[in-house]
């Protein structure tokens, strides 16, 4: 059985809450507020932490690729390994639009927005008329975009679609899907 700790506001979590549910996986939920002993031991209070049996997997990017290659259906990875290199790729500069949304402090806020918006339009060659990210319906790529586009929102008050609009038609399919329709953003926002 699989578990996993996380916190409702930390969108490393929604990754891999995401994750889970699209692949329509059962797992305990085990929300944190005061990290456990056991979750201590393993990761230093931090979180997402995804237990299988006795493993322990940490770090969102780690606990999604062994989910994608755990539970292999439905795919969020490309078969064709040169795609699979654009979604990392992409994964890793979502990774740090998160870093530079969580820095800020409160003064830099306002300074901060113009530099995000430019790394966010980055994405905007990628999505297709579809509105769709490299062609999937979803990948791990949609996810990581979606959770720094989330972390914007709440923690910057930026409104991706609104400033990029190519943004509006992926970020609205997004947010019809069944999985993200059906995890508790409200928490996150």
């Amino acid at each position: 059985m699989l578990a996993l700790y996380y916190k409702t506001s930390c969108p490393y979590s929604l990754r891999i809450r995401l994750i889970l549910a699209e692949k329509q996986r059962p797992y305990v939920r085990r929300a944190v507020t005061t990290p456990p002993e056991e979750l201590m031991a393993i990761s230093s209070g931090r979180v997402p932490v995804l237990m299988e049996d006795s493993l322990a997997v940490r770090h969102s990017g780690a606990i999604a690729e062994y989910l994608e290659e755990r539970f292999p259906r439905p795919a969020l990875m490309p078969a064709d390994p040169r795609e699979r290199a654009l979604v990392r790729m992409a994964m890793l500069d979502a990774d740090g639009l998160l870093d530079r949304i969580e820095r800020p402090a409160p003064e830099e806020v306002e300074a901060a927005k113009p530099s995000l918006l430019d790394g966010f339009a980055r994405f905007e060659g990628h999505l297709g008329d579809a509105g769709t990210l490299f062609g999937m319906e979803c990948s791990l790529a949609d996810i990581w975009l979606f959770s720094a586009v989330e972390a914007a929102s709440v923690r910057l008050g930026l409104d991706i679609a609104q400033e990029k609009p190519l943004f509006r038609r992926w970020l609205d399919r997004m947010r019809a899907r069944k999985s993200v329709r059906e995890e508790p953003l409200a928490a996150h926002r």
